[in-house]
């Protein structure tokens, strides 16, 4: 956050599947200014689960799904862990990925490393403290809520580096985390963050909390009242992006076969949230987007208007929206006009 003589600034930063981006915006929610900055992934030509994205290229403007037979070994165990996880972990999760990363790296240097999910990397890079959020622990590190670490889990693994170093490898202490929105002002980090970025949550939830209060219009106008923290139990939030989501927050643990969660205090102290949804849809689009026909088209409209590809496709996908809205109402039109016609001759 940045001061001005007139209001508070926010900088807000969005990793996607293909890009990184950061928007300057107003405390009224208005974009000031952004820049979109491409990433690069490795892909394995053999093995189409494996692929990893460039944590330099995050920084400067990973994900992978190599663990899936450690992800079904976990899930095979039977334990506490899996009830908080809708009865199955996903190969997206930082635990397979360690366990992963256990199997294949040398002992020596897989000893002496830090994980982190992406959210506390990027405040790690920007503040050089290690400390971890409620968020990420609990909704990807199998830290359980109300119970705290499972040592028995992580030895029942084969994972037992984390309790041996009381857990700094994944995260911290008991007691040791962060909750998002409890933690400005708690440590001398935070100070040195609003120097330069805003505290990081971890998608989707960020794009939960941006869209969860929006207030909806009637008749044109925007409606005067502002939505409660109460009412958030009672709203769903879709948030597309690198996955999409279905996100919900509740006073109470809620346990559903097949829905992630419960996960407590990711982001308000003493609230729930349970998510749903889809992995790797922006993989998924991309895909569709780089082998259409069109597609070389587009890469050249990017380098000659020097604009970013999708924010010219979004504009075009605009235009068309349109056309066809206008087309479609000329039809329904005609179609009316039509079999009034045909109601009237009936009555002849």
């Amino acid at each position: 956050m940045t001061q001005t003589t007139a209001e508070s600034h926010y900088i807000g930063i969005d990793v996607s599947t293909g890009s990184v981006r950061a928007s300057l915006v107003t405390k009224s929610g208005k974009t000031v200014a952004s820049s979109t900055h491409e990433t690069t992934t490795w892909r394995d030509r053999h093995d189409h689960r494996s692929f990893e994205q460039s944590t330099t290229d995050i920084w400067d403007g990973g994900r992978d799904h190599r663990a899936e037979e450690e992800a079904e070994f976990i899930n095979g165990t039977g334990s506490i862990m899996l009830d908080y996880l809708g009865g199955k972990m996903s190969l997206e999760m930082e635990i397979p990925k360690n366990l992963w990363l256990k199997n294949n790296m040398d002992p020596s240097r897989f000893s002496n490393r830090q994980f982190f999910d992406l959210p506390d990397f990027l405040t790690y890079k920007a503040t050089t403290d290690s400390s971890r959020s409620f968020c990420s622990l609990t909704c990807k590190c199998s830290y359980v809520p109300n119970a705290g670490w499972q040592k028995d889990f992580f030895n029942q693994i084969g994972l037992n580096e984390p309790a041996e170093r009381e857990y700094a490898q994944v995260g911290a202490a008991e007691g040791d985390l962060l909750i998002a929105w409890n933690a400005g002002g708690q440590r001398p980090y935070l100070r040195r963050l609003r120097k330069s970025w805003a505290y990081s949550k971890g998608p989707p939830y960020a794009g939960w909390l941006g869209t969860v209060a929006a207030r909806y219009e009637e008749n044109g106008k925007v409606f005067d009242i502002i939505p409660t923290v109460q009412e958030s139990g009672h709203r769903l939030t879709a948030v597309a992006g690198t996955s999409t989501c279905h996100i919900v927050q509740s006073p109470e643990g809620i346990f559903v076969e097949g829905v992630w969660g419960p996960y407590k205090d990711p982001i308000l102290s003493g609230w729930w949230m349970n998510e749903g949804g889809q992995s790797s849809t922006g993989q998924l689009i991309e895909f569709i987007l780089t082998t259409h026909p069109a597609y070389p088209e587009l890469v050249k409209m990017g380098k000659d208007q020097q604009r970013n590809i999708h924010t010219i496709l979004e504009e075009t996908l605009e235009k068309l929206r349109v056309g066809i809205k206008h087309r479609l109402s000329v039809s329904v039109s005609v179609k009316c006009n039509v079999e009034r016609k045909l109601v009237d001759r009936s009555y002849i």
